[in-house]
């Protein structure tokens, strides 16, 4: 991506990743018999909406196949209000020791394990919005209850795939965990929401190609689809450069649901294309529905510095660092309203700042470089 919009790194999110499964001491371990455990191995399927899925589900796909994620995510709030002792499982995970959780769920397994595919889908559902706590929460109570179903297992490689452990491994224990969900959706074409969770973590990984690709099958078959489905996908194709199909999706997801990060993403995708009047309206949507938003106030910046109008994204930086100090892409911004003033050596300090932040970024450091050189030839 261009130096204006950097991506946060993958080492910041696993840190964010790792407080999620610090909460899950059941299957958060993955130790070695669970990382070696055969992903087929006793699967049974649970079922789909066109074969057989309970109608809870049956109804919950419709919704969300409609566009209407926020409708599909009350009936399953429904339906566990049926199962309080689900609920109660999912809390002890994080205050409980293993001992005490395997009792609990030995003891109330028939009230609870009727639930798992409920609360395999909530927890999907918030991992698609990247609510990364109480979802692994939820994925570790659906991998204790059966570890034979679809369902455990996809939950399974979803928990591997946002531990701290994975971020540690060399690369080719995370291509093999991306071949085990990969292989898993495969085989159960019918069960969207396992391609869904792989088409998520590929934005997680930044494998961009192949969560396109998985986005595109599953939209084959989702029309319209959730919003986030669309934001994500325009997600990984800013990430590709295709930003003028980034800009369909985007649109999609604005007419789907007005929310402050449609509004941002929007923007976004607009800056990439420099389209600068239209981004800058579409941020200021953004960040007057969620002014305490650290971000919307930087990528706010972004624009107004396409525009020319430094004073005006040196006050939106400000704003955000008030927010949040830590916010790099601020600092990266006012350092370049303060090089369109013609003032490098306060811009080179900015910018240091967000190099400080962001840790590695050859785009960056490039931009730094410019900076010196032009202060050097002075």
């Amino acid at each position: 991506m261009r130096v204006l919009i950097r991506p946060i790194a993958i080492a910041v999110f696993c840190l964010t990743v790792a407080l999620a499964v610090a909460l899950a001491p059941w299957s958060l371990a993955l130790n070695a018999a669970d990382r070696n455990h055969d992903p087929q191995r006793k699967v049974r399927s649970p079922g789909s909406a066109a074969q057989g899925a309970p109608e809870f589900e049956t109804r919950f796909l419709a919704l969300l196949v409609a566009g209407q994620q926020n409708a599909a995510e009350h009936v399953l709030a429904s339906e566990l209000a049926r199962f309080p002792k689900a609920s109660q499982l999912v809390q002890m995970i994080g205050r409980s020791s293993d001992q005490e959780l395997h009792d609990y769920k030995m003891q109330s397994l028939g009230e609870i394990l009727p639930a798992q595919r409920a609360l395999f889908l909530q927890a999907a559902c918030e991992r698609s919005r990247f609510d990364i706590v109480p979802a692994c929460n939820k994925f570790n109570a659906v991998w204790m209850l059966d570890r034979g179903s679809v369902t455990a297992q996809c939950a399974y490689h979803v928990l591997w795939m946002d531990s701290q452990q994975l971020a540690a491994d060399p690369p080719s224990e995370v291509e093999r965990a991306f071949r085990g969900l990969r292989d898993l959706a495969d085989k159960n074409p019918d069960d969207l929401m396992i391609r869904w969770m792989l088409a998520v973590q590929c934005r997680n990984w930044q494998r961009n190609e192949e969560g396109v690709a998985a986005y595109k099958l599953i939209l084959q078959h989702w029309q319209p689809g959730p919003a986030y489905v669309h934001q994500t996908y325009a997600n990984l194709l800013d990430g590709l450069g295709r930003y003028e199909d980034a800009l369909v999706e985007r649109r999609v997801a604005v007419k789907m649901e007005q929310a402050y990060w449609t509004y941002d993403g929007l923007g976004v995708t607009l800056d990439h294309l420099s389209r600068f009047d239209e981004a800058n309206a579409a941020h200021a949507t953004a960040t007057r529905m969620n002014p305490g938003r650290s971000e919307n106030w930087s990528n706010w910046a972004i624009s107004l510095n396409g525009l020319g109008k430094y004073d005006k994204a040196i006050e939106k930086c400000q704003q955000a660092l008030r927010i949040d100090p830590s916010n790099g892409r601020a600092y990266r911004q006012w350092g370049t309203a303060l090089a369109g003033q013609g003032r490098p050596r306060e811009a080179l300090e900015k910018c240091k700042t967000a190099a400080s932040i962001y840790g590695e970024s050859a785009v960056l450091d490039e931009y730094i470089d410019q900076l010196q050189r032009q202060i050097d030839e002075e």
